[in-house]
């Protein structure tokens, strides 16, 4: 994107929307919204309880309700309305055993943040996962090295397991799924190295495929993921 195109677009009286459409391909879906995921509340300072109340209570029985629809385990809420109630805690407890925490039913800062972590990616995931192009990861990785500049459906998958790794790694960062292997692309495989004690080389061979294969069984294994809708013809 051209700095100063912005500005002159801009200076047509487009908005910020309009001027990504602009530039970006039509088929690209950019939507906006008050709801910023992925920015959550901080810890309320003091453990959340049976017979506790308020907006954290209600915070953390809301994003319990959401997470279960990656986690069936987790028992619904059924009256998430601020109080701490024995089914609120009920689901923390299993939340807590399913993330390998003290299953004691309290919301101290730990069981606070990996709610808020594991609310965070599985957001993501629906994003990912609603984003209209749907691909199949096979049982074997690709037998090719992605370089900077490689192009095609080898990029693609690597993209996209990128993306869903990242949703649940906060170190790997997401990249944009257009088929090219760009610099952003390296940088995220080379954190996705660093995480996982790889070669930081920044290229994607043999090591590099298995441990994406490797990290995405297991997030598919550990993590329901509702089916893609069918596409129309």
């Amino acid at each position: 994107m051209s700095q100063w195109g912005t500005v002159s677009l801009a200076n047509q009286g487009l908005l910020a929307l309009e001027i990504l459409r602009y530039y970006y391909p039509k088929d690209l879906v950019l939507t906006q919204t008050d709801n910023i995921a992925g920015i959550t509340d901080s810890y309320p300072g003091e453990p959340l309880i049976l017979g506790s109340e308020g907006e954290s209570v209600r915070r953390i029985q809301n994003d319990l309700n959401r997470i279960r629809a990656n986690y069936p385990l987790i028992p619904v809420i059924p009256n998430p309305n601020g109080i701490f109630s024995p089914e609120t805690q009920n689901s923390v407890i299993t939340f807590q055993r399913v993330f390998n925490l003290p299953a004691n039913g309290i919301v101290n800062q730990a069981t606070w943040n990996r709610i808020s972590s594991i609310f965070t990616a599985v957001t993501r995931l629906a994003e990912l996962n609603g984003e209209g192009i749907r691909y199949t990861v096979g049982n074997n990785p690709p037998d090719v090295t992605l370089t900077m500049g490689s192009r095609g459906d080898n990029v693609l998958e690597m993209q996209f397991i990128m993306n869903i790794v990242s949703a649940f790694f906060p170190s790997v960062p997401g990249v944009i799924k257009d088929g090219v292997f760009g610099d952003s692309d390296r940088r995220a495989v080379i954190e996705f190295q660093k995480t996982f004690d790889l070669p930081q080389t920044g290229n994607v061979g043999p090591l590099t495929w298995d441990m994406l294969y490797a990290v995405y069984r297991g997030i598919r294994e550990n993590v329901y993921i509702p089916p893609e809708p069918e596409m129309p013809e």
